[in-house]
This record gives structure tokens, sequence and C-alpha cells, in this order.
């Protein structure tokens, strides 16, 4: 993220917040150190979320004020990481909230924020973005038979050969 213009340097405090189904909060924030970057250079930032739980949308501040940011490289993930298409998902999983407008420039999402408290959403596809592919699952399932399969022929093969009884008794004829 870069921030292109803003008005002085109170409220540069750009946050993340997370729903996990009971909306946003400040119980579910995430501040992000801006001010010891340089202004108009893009930063890197990583956020972990502290939670187990499904996270339904995610909300980004940039800024508390008026202001121009940009936003690129943006990169989610749960059990697989996926690059957002910005440019793509502006209204599709990206929405532009509380006077913010938002266009692109060379694959570079520019968020124009006009009033007190501007956000942006990203919602709706994280569970699909980020979830398990059904491939992955069926092969990981496959491959757990597989070895539990192996694991009971090996346990048979050494019994056998070990001369342990088979389990079944014999019953003496009278």
């Amino acid at each position: 993220m870069a921030i292109r213009e803003a008005s002085g340097t109170q409220g540069l405090y750009p946050c993340v917040y997370y729903d996990t189904g009971k909306g946003f909060s400040d119980a579910e924030e995430i501040r992000l150190d801006n001010q010891t970057r340089p202004r108009n250079e893009f930063q890197t930032y990583e956020v972990t979320l502290p939670t187990l739980m499904p996270i339904h949308r995610l909300r980004l501040d940039p800024l508390e004020r008026p202001g121009v940011v940009a936003l690129r490289n943006v990169v989610i993930g749960r059990y697989r990481f996926v690059h957002v298409d910005l440019e793509h998902e502006i209204g599709h999983s990206i929405y532009p909230l509380h006077d913010v407008t938002l266009s692109t420039e060379n694959n570079i999402l520019v968020a124009r924020l006009h009033g007190d408290d501007p956000y942006l959403m990203l919602s709706d596809r994280l569970d699909r973005l980020t979830g398990l592919e059904a491939e992955v699952v069926f092969r990981a399932a496959a491959l757990a038979f597989l070895l539990c399969a192996g694991c009971v022929l090996g346990i048979v093969l050494l019994r056998t050969r070990m001369g342990f009884p088979s389990g079944r008794r014999a019953v003496p004829v009278k």
C-alpha cells in the first residue's frame, strides 16, 4: 500500500477489520504501523488474523480521513494463497464504501477517499478463493486410505510371519 495523498500527518493509521460472522467491531481490528514509513512508496504489510474461525469479510480502512491510496500485490490465504486480481474484483468482491471511489492503473488499485472514515471491503468470495479445492481433499483422503490399508496389511503379514494366532480360536470337538 502507498499513500499518494493525505493532508497532514494525523490519521494515517490504516487498519484491517475482519468479520467472523458478528459484523465488524473493534474487537476484530488490526492496526497497521504506517507512521515510520515514507509516503508515496509502496509498503508491504503482512497481516495474520488471530482467529481460526471462518472469515466472512475483510474491511480496509486505509486512512481516517480523505486522501488517495494505492494497493498492489494483494494476497489472501487460509488453506492456499491467492493473488487477488484487483482490476477484475472491483464490484465482484472488492466494494468501495463510505465515500470511496476505486479505479485501476496497471493492476494497481487506486482508492480515492472522500469524507471521514472511508473504507473498502473484500467479501463474498473469500471462502471460495482461499478454501480447500475438492481435488486436493480427495487426493489427501485417497492417500490416507492407502496408508491405513498398507498399515493393516503390514500388521496382518507381520502377525502371520511371527506365528501369532490369527485371532480365531479352535473349538474342541467332543
